[in-house]
């Protein structure tokens, strides 16, 4: 506010409303990317939930009935919430359920904790016959943990990872993985802005969901 800003882009996974208020009570135009409510104007994001929707239908198809879930905190942030219920979704719809023990959640800021998580999974009697991972980083972490359990990737395990990295084309076997528009969420965000800088209509923006794709490969 003491810089007199000509706007604002903002992308965090949890954002306080009274600070959206406060913006708009000083005229400032902002836009937020990758966070959506029922309250929120002014955003750009993705369609997370139908990204895990597209994993679980695809795995499901292939024949996998014991699928782990392994991501971030599914009750915290907004993010995950969405990939959460697109993934249960699917399952429901298949007549499926996510046992308790298939479910691992950490903070994305805390990698280190990912490893224990997947053993815990491969550990599991029966193991499952597939993972669906919350990002790219941390299927590969799956990767690697399986391969030093010998497990055979995709035949003993299938693995899908979500956002597209570049890490997944460098890995063997390739992954599969959940394409996330980057550079169009970035330009769309632009163009939203400034239409807002000039219309000078701080609340005129509907929220606008961008689709993702399911990209396959050789993990699954």
């Amino acid at each position: 506010m003491d810089k007199e800003l000509g706007g604002v882009l903002i992308t965090a996974e949890q954002i306080k409303r009274v600070e959206l208020k406060r913006l708009r009570a000083n005229n400032i135009p902002f836009v937020v990317i990758n966070y959506k409510d029922d309250d929120a104007e002014n955003c750009v994001t993705i369609d997370w939930a139908s990204g895990s929707y597209e994993v679980a239908k695809y795995l499901i198809v292939k024949g996998h009935r014991r699928i782990g879930y392994l991501g971030g905190m599914v009750e915290t942030f907004d993010v995950d919430k969405q990939k959460y219920a697109g993934f249960t979704k699917a399952l429901s719809e298949a007549g499926l359920t996510l046992e308790p023990g298939l479910l691992k959640q950490c903070p994305y800021t805390e990698r280190d904790r990912v490893t224990p998580l997947v053993e815990e999974l491969l550990e599991l009697s029966p193991r499952p016959s597939a993972i669906f991972c919350g990002d790219d980083i941390i299927a590969a972490k799956v990767l690697q943990t399986a391969q030093k359990l010998e497990l055979k990737v995709p035949e003993n395990l299938a693995i899908v990872g979500f956002g597209n990295m570049p890490i997944g084309t460098r890995l063997f076997p390739e992954l599969t993985t959940v394409d996330v528009p980057r550079y169009e969420l970035g330009r769309q965000a632009m163009m939203m802005f400034s239409g807002l800088k000039a219309t000078g209509n701080l609340t005129s923006e509907k929220p606008l969901v961008l689709p993702t794709h399911l990209i396959t490969r050789g993990s699954s």
